[in-house]
């Protein structure tokens, strides 16, 4: 477990350091995306034939991705293990490397908040299409800090907590295959239109995957408290009360954490392309939320993975 740890820390470290630019565009998770779409495209004709063909077009969808995306890199590391323990080394950490983002994360919620400071609304909008799914083009100033925050709450135990977890666990090929479903459902796991059965399977091997992590990331969000980026006390009563609202049996975890953390806002409207809708409130009773809080909740994302890794290292050496 110590040698794991060591990997561990190596991948936070090259994450943090070098961002997603070692791979740059031809990072593999652009990959996972491509056979997603080209799948897409090729099952089109078929998905119109009905819910039960869309239900099994979508099963068939993650088992040929995660064949063909996970396989050969069991094999790979069979064959450099054989090869090299050097070379075993150095594919573990960039499999784990490409497993995690959470640097990519907060550069996204830093520049977002950039563009929000400056007034520059339109650009904000625009910057927040890379961190959510929703319709940006109506929100205002609170509004766009609102979704910001939402987002680097949820995509926390996303993009950090749950793939180091299962780095940890189950070494790196768990982690990119927690990657892989974690794509295919922010790509299909919609619960509208065709995508409703379609990416029925996707999204709730997603939802497995993420229930522990996301009880995780909020008790992660509400320890901030502890080194005054809030309130846990509050962040702790918002997760127990509110989370159960969301529609995500996870995402409501961490977002109700980090709005008792911060004391503001969060959830509410949120129209997605081709359905408008409410959502619950989390922390009704707070404040609405300003750029300085994106601020908070940037720096509450980065404590918070830091405490996780610290957790996972003395979980290692008692275990």
């Amino acid at each position: 477990m110590i040698g794991t740890l060591a990997f561990a820390w190596a991948v936070f470290g090259l994450d943090f350091l070098a961002a997603e630019r070692v791979f740059g565009r031809f990072h593999p998770v652009a990959f996972v995306g491509w056979l997603i779409e080209s799948q897409t495209r090729a099952f089109s004709p078929w998905i119109e034939k009905g819910p039960w063909a869309r239900y099994c077009l979508g099963i068939l969808l993650v088992l040929l991705t995660l064949a063909v995306s996970a396989v050969p890199l069991w094999g790979l590391f069979a064959l450099a293990g054989w090869v090299s323990p050097t070379l075993e080394v150095v594919l573990w950490v960039l499999t784990g490397y490409a497993s995690v983002c959470l640097r990519g994360l907060l550069d996204e919620g830093y520049r977002v908040l950039c563009a929000l400071s400056r007034g520059e609304l339109k650009e904000a909008r625009g910057l927040l299409r890379a961190l959510v799914g929703r319709d940006t083009q109506r929100l205002d100033a609170q509004g766009i800090a609102r979704a910001t925050l939402e987002s680097l709450a949820e995509n926390l135990g996303d993009a950090f907590i749950a793939p180091m977890l299962y780095l940890t666990v189950g070494g790196p090929v768990l982690a990119w295959v927690y990657r892989v479903v974690n794509t295919l459902d922010s790509m299909v796991g919609y619960k509208h239109g065709p995508f409703r059965e379609f990416g029925w399977f996707a999204a709730r091997l997603d939802d497995v995957l993420n229930w522990v992590p996301a009880r995780i990331s909020a008790v992660l969000i509400g320890l901030t408290g502890l080194v005054g980026m809030g309130s846990i006390k509050r962040a702790t009563a918002a997760a127990l009360r509110d989370a159960s609202k969301h529609e995500s049996p996870n995402a409501g975890w961490p977002e109700a954490a980090m709005a008792g953390l911060l004391g503001v806002r969060l959830g509410g409207e949120r129209a997605h392309p081709g359905k408008p809708g409410a959502h619950a409130m989390f922390w009704a009773e707070g404040r609405e939320p300003l750029p300085k809080d994106v601020l908070d909740g940037i720096v509450a994302g980065f404590l918070a993975a830091l405490l996780g890794m610290g957790f996972l290292s003395l979980a290692c050496a008692v275990f």
